[in-house]
């Protein structure tokens, strides 16, 4: 469905073992659950005609997601088909959306007004937001800090197809990222099977190829606002 009433449950299952680097092709990957990038109705509904017709009311270049988790961190990777991979951005700490590709998460306390907000590009860039409330967002100094409110988070990324080079056409590219439970437990609430976390997972995807710029995300959303925390999924951890 393009928009779905109920919030969907994001299963964790427990692993160890787990390496970062940018191909999540361990056992215990293949057996988690996927969670397919879908996109938003309001992008669906603004569209031109022609356009619509272009989209036909589907994901051009489809992605995935997964979570694991072990005692220290969340595991999140990534898989996205993309036939032109773009990244512009130099350097980590600023809002890549406007830079090229992103893969984004955000992760949200049920019962907490904080969230972060997580930018991963192919180019191997990392950018991380903190805010103390979505009465925040759009504050200097919240947008983008300089120094990264995650210091121990670790991502690795993994391109199949030429950064930056529009005359040919990619493959996919993809994401690994474990994102430590400690750090997000000191900001007041720990990240586990007692308390209820609201997930969101969303994507920008540029491309020649295409007539927009495709934003998807899981879960899928009523409009296009990934600051929608009403409409994340669920976060259920399983030890």
């Amino acid at each position: 469905c393009n928009f779905c009433t109920e919030v969907p449950l994001m299963n964790i299952e427990y692993a160890e073992n787990i390496v970062i680097d940018g191909i999540p092709n361990e056992k215990s990957w293949n057996a988690a659950p996927g969670y397919d990038l879908g996109v938003t109705t309001s992008a669906i509904n603004y569209k031109h005609p022609s356009l619509a017709k272009h989209y036909g009311n589907r994901v051009l270049s489809p992605g995935y997601v997964k979570m694991l988790h072990d005692r220290n961190y969340l595991y999140i990777s990534a898989v996205m088909q993309d036939d032109d991979i773009i990244a512009y951005g130099k350097r980590d700490q600023q809002i890549h959306c406007k830079e090229g590709d992103v893969f984004e998460i955000f992760l949200k306390p049920e019962n907490a007004n904080h969230y972060w907000e997580i930018h991963i590009t192919p180019a191997g860039h990392c950018a991380v937001l903190f805010y103390p409330s979505r009465g925040y967002h759009f504050l200097p100094g919240i947008v983008m800090p300089s120094t990264r409110p995650l210091k121990k988070i670790k991502y690795k990324v993994n391109v199949n197809g030429t950064l930056n080079k529009n005359t040919d056409k990619d493959k996919f590219w993809s994401v690994e990222a474990a994102i430590p439970l400690a750090e997000l437990a000191a900001a007041g609430v720990p990240f586990d099977a007692q308390n209820q976390w609201r997930i969101l997972f969303g994507r920008y995807n540029f491309s020649k190829y295409q007539t927009l710029c495709e934003l998807t995300s899981f879960p899928e959303l009523s409009k296009i606002d990934f600051h929608i925390h009403e409409e994340y999924g669920k976060g259920r951890i399983k030890n």
